[in-house]
């Protein structure tokens, strides 16, 4: 595979990372209210919004660095660590995101429900 197919195929699987991490966000903010109207531990959902956005500010910095060494443009040398820095922390903070909604989704599945005093 040549070098151009690799930026091609690195550039595709940006673009379904930041879909994924877009849909994630929205689904998590919508329903995290319907599901769970009293949730224990709400800053577990500020955090993992929080890595899902920075997932999205990672993955579309990769993308445009990807497109930039696609294109006739000089890249420089800052080519190189932009890219890194965007993609590792692109998957890192994905991860993190699905980890810290998933966790605020067990603590509040989990959660035994508090019982009124008998009137």
């Amino acid at each position: 595979m040549d070098v151009i197919e690799s930026f091609k195929l690195a550039l595709e699987m940006y673009r379904h990372l930041t879909t994924l991490a877009a849909t994630l966000l929205v689904i998590v903010g919508g329903f995290t209210t319907k599901a769970f109207p009293e949730p224990k531990a709400k800053w577990l959902v500020g955090a993992g919004m929080g890595f899902l956005m920075c997932s999205i500010l990672f993955s579309v910095s990769a993308q445009l660095s990807i497109l930039k060494a696609l294109g006739p443009v000089d890249t420089g040398k800052l080519f190189v660590p932009i890219l890194v820095v965007a993609q590792h922390g692109s998957n890192i903070t994905l991860t993190l995101g699905i980890l810290f909604s998933s966790w605020f989704a067990l603590v509040n599945i989990m959660a035994e429900p508090e019982q009124s005093a008998p009137d």
